[in-house]
């Protein structure tokens, strides 16, 4: 009768250690795909706008150390570039960085031309701090190896033949 006892008393253990451990461990993080997709198509509905003041606010901590608002505010406000729309592609987001994609219209005043409308599509990178998501701006050259007797882009073995 004792060991009958021992043995329902283990078993009833094991499931209340096995309940405590699948309560203990960490929370499936949900996809904060569509919270960022959201940010992101505020900030450019602002610089659409002519906002870019407003746009500032998702800026990630960092990099508004860097500038200040007017600074920016001027800088994104004063382009030759007139955007039209914004539309999201899609994310991939792991942790607290996402990768947002999307296709902004524009319209690039040429002289002599009749303005046309393009669609570019944009990768733009952003983080989560406390609880909030920025945009993380990359303001690195981006440089296309050119070869020079062709005067076309590279391809990527060549590349490595001719350093940028």
């Amino acid at each position: 009768m004792m060991i009958n006892k021992q043995v329902y008393f283990l078993r009833a253990c094991m499931l209340l250690a096995a309940a405590a451990l699948s309560a203990c461990s960490a929370p499936v993080k949900k996809d904060d795909g569509a919270a960022v997709e959201a940010r992101a198509t505020e900030r450019w509905n602002y610089l659409i706008a002519h906002q870019a003041e407003k746009a500032y606010d998702y800026l990630s901590p960092g990099y508004r150390q860097t500038i200040t608002r007017e600074k920016y505010a001027t800088q994104r406000n004063d382009v030759a570039m007139r955007w039209k729309s914004v539309q999201v592609a899609g994310h991939a987001c792991e942790a607290d960085t996402c990768t947002v994609n999307l296709w902004v219209e524009s319209i690039v005043p040429m002289q002599g031309i009749a303005p046309q409308p393009i669609k570019t599509p944009l990768e733009e990178h952003w983080i989560k701090v406390d609880r909030t998501w920025y945009y993380v701006p990359d303001n690195r050259l981006k440089a296309t190896p050119v070869t020079p007797a062709e005067g076309q882009p590279a391809s990527v073995e060549d590349a490595s033949k001719h350093p940028v």
